[in-house]
C-alpha cells in the first residue's frame, strides 16, 4: 500500500495559523490518561502496554463541547484546510476534537503505542502535528506496519479513520502534541 493509498490529503497550514494553533495548545489544560488509544480496563484486559499521556478534550467522545477553548481555535481555516467537500463529510459535524502531549520516552522511542480507530463507525481524521518532535504515527494494516509519518509541525494529515489503524508513539527528545478532528462522514 503506498503513501497515496494511505491518506486522503497532505497540507501545511501557514505560519500564522501554526504559531497561533501551538500557542493555544500550550495554554489548554491538559489532563493524564493512563492510555492514550484504549481505555485503560481494555488494556489490562488484553495484557497490553499502558502509554500515558496528556489530553484535553475540546470535544469529548459524549459530543460535549468545551465551548472556552473550542471557541478559540481558528476552525473555520483548519475546516478548509481539510477540504470537506473533496471527502464527501460535513466539517461543521466535528465528532471529537482532542489535543494530546506525550512526553520523552526514549526507552519507548519507535515503538508504536496500541493501535486503535478513533471511533467504530466510518468517519474522518484530520491529524494535525502542533510542534515538531520524533514520535512518528504508525499505521496498520492487520499486524503489520505498513507506513510511519514523521511528524513535522503545522502538517495536516487526513484519512479515513474507521479503515485505518493507527497509533501514535513516544517521542525520545522533545513533547509531541498534536490535534485530533474525528469529522463525520456524509
Amino acid at each position: 500500500m503506498s503513501k497515496d493509498d494511505l491518506f486522503l490529503h497532505i497540507t501545511h497550514l501557514p505560519n500564522k495559523i501554526v504559531d497561533r494553533l501551538e500557542k493555544l495548545a500550550l495554554e489548554s489544560p491538559w489532563y493524564y490518561a493512563p492510555d492514550c488509544a484504549l481505555p485503560i480496563e481494555k488494556v489490562e484486559e488484553l495484557g497490553l502496554p499502558s502509554n500515558p499521556y496528556f489530553s484535553y478534550g475540546m470535544i469529548r467522545n459524549d459530543g460535549r463541547i468545551n465551548r472556552k477553548e473550542f471557541s478559540h481555535y481558528p476552525w473555520e481555516y483548519f475546516d478548509r484546510a481539510v477540504s470537506p467537500e473533496k471527502y464527501g463529510f460535513s466539517s461543521t459535524k466535528k465528532l471529537r476534537a482532542h489535543i494530546t502531549c506525550h512526553w520523552p520516552r526514549s526507552e519507548q522511542y519507535g515503538v508504536p503505542h496500541n493501535k486503535h480507530v478513533d471511533c467504530p463507525f466510518d468517519h474522518l481524521v484530520a491529524l494535525y502535528y502542533i510542534n515538531d518532535s520524533d514520535g512518528d504515527t504508525f499505521f496498520f494494516d492487520g499486524e503489520e506496519v505498513i507506513h510511519r509519518e514523521p511528524v513535522e509541525r503545522g502538517k495536516l494529515v487526513v484519512f479515513n479513520g474507521h479503515r485505518k489503524f493507527h497509533a501514535s508513539s513516544s517521542p525520545s527528545k522533545n513533547i509531541r502534541m498534536t490535534l485530533n478532528v474525528n469529522y463525520e462522514i456524509i
